[in-house]
Formats: structure tokens, C-alpha cells, sequence
């Protein structure tokens, strides 16, 4: 039987105990966590620091982008909340 562990296969031979690895899987598991929150911590900067050019819009259409803006930010809090609670 053989195993693939990140760049290294594993060949295990008859009657040998195969380790199940969770030790590496709960730190790969971890790191796409810390991943996720990183992600959503920068699109949120990201989003902060994009101003559009609105000056040509009705303020019908100001409010409507201020308030997509504004959503993706408080979604994106959320998810980060989220995968912190996971850690």
C-alpha cells in the first residue's frame, strides 16, 4: 500500500500498522483555515481602499453602491468570525 504524504510516498509493507496522520491532517486543516480568514481580511481591505468614481451617478445609484460595498465587508467580518470559531 502505498501513501502520498505532501511531496514523499509512504509504502507500507504486509502487517505493518498504517498511522492515520492526524497530527498532518489537523495542520493542513489549520492552514487552510488561517488561509480562509487571510483572504477575507484582505478583500475586506481591498474594498475599503476602492473608491469608484462616482460623481456621474444619481444618488439613488451613490446609496446602491455605497450599500453593496458596505455588504461585502460586514459578510466578509462574518466569515472570518466564522473560521476563527473552527480554530
Amino acid at each position: 500500500i502505498y501513501e502520498q504524504s505532501g511531496r514523499d510516498i509512504i509504502k507500507y509493507r504486509p502487517g505493518e500498522l498504517i498511522g492515520t496522520g492526524c497530527n498532518a491532517l489537523y495542520a493542513e486543516e489549520e492552514f487552510l483555515i488561517r488561509s480562509q480568514i487571510n483572504i477575507h481580511e484582505w478583500q475586506n481591505w481591498l474594498v475599503k481602499e476602492f473608491n469608484p468614481d462616482m460623481k456621474d451617478l444619481t444618488a439613488d445609484q451613490k446609496a446602491f453602491v455605497r450599500r453593496r460595498f458596505s455588504r461585502g465587508i460586514v459578510d466578509g467580518r462574518k466569515w472570518i468570525e466564522y473560521y476563527k470559531r473552527m480554530l
